[in-house]
């Protein structure tokens, strides 16, 4: 993530030297992304083994500065909250969907604790690259790619058991600061000219590549999982947003 950080600021010194650049900008995003995770089996024992499948509707909006480099090139970073969900569980057993995935819930009570939808909210920090094609009435095309990386500060889980058994209003909270994601996508866009300075664009956003991180708030087996290790899908979502774009130098 470094590297590729460093590279594009490398690109941004070397081109920014050159006149007639597209127009610098100040943008809003918010937007929406869809997950698909691979499944995966959780085996502590022969009787609670699960085939477990996750999926998520995520939402953020970022806050950009796009850098123009030349004549249709900019490069773009970008700072943001971003809730990223895992909200619906399929967990596939011997008996049946227990639609939840077991939980390390610190609880006087020995009885396995679930969790049918979790989320973490984070701060997303991203840096890409975006060409524009320019097109008649104010229209232009817009593609780029991005790197964003995202960073926890708060974790939520819903329990599923109510309380007093569970916590109040089945919520369990953790503060946990810690990355946990990091996706390469690729974006497209229609872009409207509103006047000499305002832009909208609706995008569509294919995340090629994703990492997540996994969580001791979850079992591996008997043992919670490790904090410091990922796992990785390629496709299996995408995402969809709004720009709302300021030229600084129209």
């Amino acid at each position: 993530m470094k590297t590729l950080v460093l590279s594009f600021t490398l690109l941004f010194i070397t081109f920014s030297a050159y006149a007639q650049n597209i127009s610098s900008t100040l943008e809003i995003k918010p937007y929406f992304r869809y997950d698909k995770y691979p499944k995966f089996r959780f085996d502590d024992n022969s009787i609670a083994a699960k085939d477990i499948s996750i999926q998520g509707k995520s939402y953020g909006v970022s806050i950009a500065y796009g850098h123009g480099i030349s004549d249709n090139l900019r490069v773009k970073f970008a700072l943001g909250y971003y809730r990223l969900s895992f909200n619906k569980i399929d967990a596939e057993g011997r008996f049946g969907d227990a639609g939840a995935r077991v939980i390390n819930y610190p609880s006087p009570l020995f009885i396995p604790f679930s969790t049918n939808k979790y989320w973490y909210n984070t701060v997303s920090v991203s840096a890409g690259i975006e060409k524009i094609f320019s097109l008649k009435n104010g229209f232009s095309l817009s593609g780029g790619m991005n790197i964003t990386d995202s960073y926890s500060f708060s974790q939520y889980y819903r329990i599923k058991q109510d309380y007093p058994t569970g916590p109040p209003d089945n919520k369990y909270m953790r503060y946990k600061k810690r990355n946990v994601s990091a996706t390469l996508d690729l974006q497209m866009g229609i872009n409207k000219r509103l006047g000499k300075r305002i832009e909208l664009s609706p995008v569509i956003n294919l995340p090629v590549f994703s990492i997540w991180a996994l969580d001791d708030a979850f079992y591996e087996g008997n043992n919670p999982e490790n904090n410091a290790l990922y796992k990785s899908k390629w496709l299996m979502a995408y995402g969809v947003g709004l720009q709302f774009i300021y030229l600084l130098h129209p």
